[in-house]
């Protein structure tokens, strides 16, 4: 079957178009039913470091992408840059997307346009949010180091 032999009729074309538009206007408050409690609002397991850093007791270093994963890498990319920042094992990192929050997880580039609005499009995700990322993961290693000072009497 080539392209040019493809027949549709205009109700496959309108079903289709009814299945997407039925997925992107979702209520966010679904979304959030949806999540685990850890990630909702954070547990006893996984302290908040910031709104984009979590470590477990495990040492397992969860980053919270507020960029969707469609392919491009985002998840990797992402973890990397906290990694980095927080000279973390490789092994350590883990990625997971964000809860609907408008607020604390807009797109950037929208953001400064005083539209908020958490979306992933084009192939925006590193160029968004790098700097935030490495931020945040300077942040948790600063908290970190100042626990351990605290702790120890340094």
């Amino acid at each position: 079957m080539t392209i040019s032999t493809l027949r549709t009729s205009r109700r496959a074309f309108l079903a289709g178009a009814g299945l997407v538009i039925g997925f992107t206007v979702m209520p966010k408050a679904f979304a959030r039913m949806a999540l685990p409690d850890e990630l909702a609002g954070g547990s006893a397991e996984l302290p908040s470091l910031n709104a984009f850093v979590k470590i477990g007791t495990d040492n397992v270093v969860t980053v919270i992408s507020k960029h969707l994963e469609w392919g491009q890498g985002i998840y990797s990319g992402l973890a990397a840059l906290v990694a980095e920042e927080l000279d973390a094992d490789w092994k350590q990192m883990d990625a997971v997307h964000s809860p609907a929050d408008d607020q604390i997880y807009a797109n950037l580039l929208l953001a400064d346009r005083g539209i908020l609005y958490q979306g992933t499009y084009g192939s925006s995700g590193m160029f968004n949010s790098y700097k935030q990322y490495r931020t945040a993961g300077a942040t948790a290693r600063a908290m970190l180091v100042a626990a351990a000072a605290e702790d120890w009497g340094v």
